[in-house]
């Protein structure tokens, strides 16, 4: 039967992910490998693929199938074939019972299960910052989060315009340059896009420019640069910014200068380095620093919800904390004193934040201005930390 074909091809591919690189892109390949699935077979293999990591720990007792099931239930209604025959075959919920809202289903299967637990859905419950709510936290994991866009102000007109044509769907923003969609739209394939008349980039990363607040001039060092959306978002605020920017990969620096030179940024250079080593400056201090340092990451894990049924408290204990502090300490000392050094983190980990941040300021000459949490889950958005410092000495 063709449901139990699908059943069995997804546990296969879930027991068989060994979490060396993202899921989606293991599911791709394999998707790759088999070019005679069709269209609703890859669909639904991939959704019911993210429904099962959505559900985290929960009920590990039961059977891959039920918890399959359980995972259809309260996710979202997607509403396919395979969906209803898996609830019904393994779950028994009645059609009726699934328009419920999300948190009517959760108390129902709550009332019916009693080993049942939400806050199995997440496995490091002990390490997450007490300034996270965790009710609408573990709430997050069971929606989709959005994707955003922030378009260039100059740009808007066209943009929408396009998108209009295209007949995408889009949710404006109380800012005009901000719109948000849902998942499975391909933003890359508009003209627009390919212009560089908007970025993808999440709510929360955009809003952090409120924390950096370059000033006209500055030379600023994006310290760990990734493929660069940081520098693009301070170049839109502030156009006269000088940046350098630095990664321990040439090949997302090389993307790096792709996007900068698509967006029509030039006063910018890049240079490998890896700052968990030294500080490869010898004598130039900046105006500003920003550390968008690597993390855990489980701030974003409602996006790639397979990080909840691995083993990585080790791997964040013991590397990302450890690199964090040494990235910081090599640093500082191209910063000029009285400038403002910007430590983020997309994590919701208390020993990557708050612990971070007040290790730093009781060991480095470093003022905590101050900090906060960029919480995403009540705009479908990624959860960020973000720390003001100023350098004393």
């Amino acid at each position: 039967m063709r449901e139990e074909r699908i059943i069995a091809r997804v546990k296969l591919l879930v027991e068989n992910f060994t979490y060396d690189q993202p899921f989606s892109k293991y599911l791709n390949h394999f998707f790759r490998l088999h070019k005679e699935m069709g269209s609703n077979d890859r669909r639904n293999t991939r959704d019911l693929c993210f429904a099962f990591f959505r559900i985290g720990l929960i009920m590990q007792e039961w059977s891959f199938e039920k918890r399959l099931s359980l995972a259809c239930y309260l996710g979202e209604n997607w509403n396919s074939s395979i969906q209803k025959y898996i609830l019904e075959k393994y779950l028994e919920i009645e059609d009726a019972e699934y328009e419920n809202s999300l948190e009517e289903r959760i108390d129902q299967i709550s009332k019916r299960f009693a080993s049942f637990k939400l806050d199995d859905i997440f496995p490091l419950n002990d390490l997450l910052s007490e300034k996270i709510n965790k009710k609408k936290w573990y709430f997050s994991f069971l929606i989709k989060p959005k994707v955003w866009i922030r378009i260039r102000k100059e740009k808007i007109n066209e943009v929408t315009s396009e998108l209009i044509s295209r007949s995408i769907i889009f949710k404006p923003e109380l800012n005009p340059c901000v719109l948000s969609f849902d998942q499975g739209i391909d933003m890359e394939n508009t003209e627009s896009w390919k212009k560089g008349f908007f970025e993808i980039q999440d709510i929360n990363s955009q809003r952090t420019i409120d924390f950096i607040t370059p000033e006209r001039d500055d030379w600023w060092w994006d310290a760990c640069a990734g493929s660069g959306g940081k520098s693009l978002l301070l170049f839109d605020h502030e156009p006269t910014l000088k940046i350098t920017a630095t990664d321990s990969r040439k090949s997302i620096l090389n993307n790096y200068s792709m996007r900068m030179q698509k967006a029509g940024a030039k006063n910018y250079e890049t240079l490998i380095a890896d700052l968990s080593d030294r500080n490869i400056f010898k004598e130039k201090t900046f105006d500003g620093i920003l550390a968008d340092v690597p993390c855990s990451g489980s701030g974003t894990w409602s996006r790639s919800p397979e990080w909840l049924i691995s083993d990585s408290r080790n791997l964040i204990m013991d590397h990302f904390v450890p690199l964090q502090r040494k990235i910081i300490k090599n640093i500082l000392p191209s910063l000029k004193i009285g400038k403002p050094l910007i430590y983020i983190t997309c994590s919701v980990f208390k020993n990557e934040n708050e612990e971070n941040a007040a290790f730093f300021a009781d060991n480095l000459p470093l003022k905590l201005e101050n900090f906060t949490y960029l919480e995403g889950y009540d705009s479908f958005a990624d959860t960020l930390f973000v720390a003001r410092f100023i350098r004393l000495s």
